[in-house]
């Protein structure tokens, strides 16, 4: 029941966070960070990271860094209190996490290719959705270089993703050439709250 009642209390502080003042903050922190070992996922806001493999014709591994990566918190606490059992199971979005502004890259195993992409948002979830990502790819073996759109959609859970990618040529040239159809599996997440700890020492000057 403590559990609880302390998982309460940080809602509290979170709903009136511009009233908390230094002592109470001490205790938000300390609190969470105790919580954390009882099934508290607290919210994250900072950089993402993913490493992937694209299968087509040619397979292919790389990165992605995103500028912002932004995970909602999440909370399974369950405690006991004179034989009663107390549950919080609370999801506040149905989307794991999202990120935003991802550039990636990624080199052929068996080619001399090396694909650059730039992706304004995707969406991490048990449906995988990333709808405006625009790569450039260079193949050094033929000196061929084309921009391309490929969307992509697939399933996932928590940071791993499978998903399907339909390649659109932005190049007139490359239209008759290009491969259409690539598999990509993913694991990605964010690997920091940088920006909400710049948010909270802007809260707190």
């Amino acid at each position: 029941m403590h559990n609880i009642m302390r998982y309460e209390f940080l809602h509290l502080l979170k709903v009136n966070e511009n009233l908390i003042d230094q002592k109470l903050i001490s205790i938000y922190n300390n609190d969470k960070n105790e919580l954390k070992k009882y099934g508290l996922h607290p919210e994250l806001t900072g950089f993402g990271f993913g490493v992937f493999l694209t299968k087509s014709n040619n397979v292919l591994i790389g990165s992605e860094f995103s500028l912002f990566s932004i995970k909602r918190e999440r909370a399974f606490l369950k405690t006991t209190c004179n034989g009663e059992i107390f549950k919080i199971i609370e999801n506040n979005s149905s989307l794991d996490f999202t990120d935003l502004f991802t550039i990636g890259y990624s080199r052929g195993l068996n080619s001399k290719i090396n694909d650059f992409s730039f992706s304004l948002i995707d969406f991490h979830s048990l449906i995988y959705f990333a709808p405006a990502k625009i790569c450039f790819q260079i193949n050094e073996g033929s000196n061929e270089k084309y921009f391309h759109y490929m969307p992509e959609i697939g399933i996932g859970i928590g940071p791993v993703s499978i998903s399907y990618s339909y390649n659109i040529p932005l190049s007139k040239k490359a239209i008759s050439t290009v491969e259409k159809h690539f598999l990509y599996l993913r694991i990605s997440y964010p690997i920091n709250d940088y920006w909400q700890k710049m948010y909270d020492k802007r809260q707190n000057n």
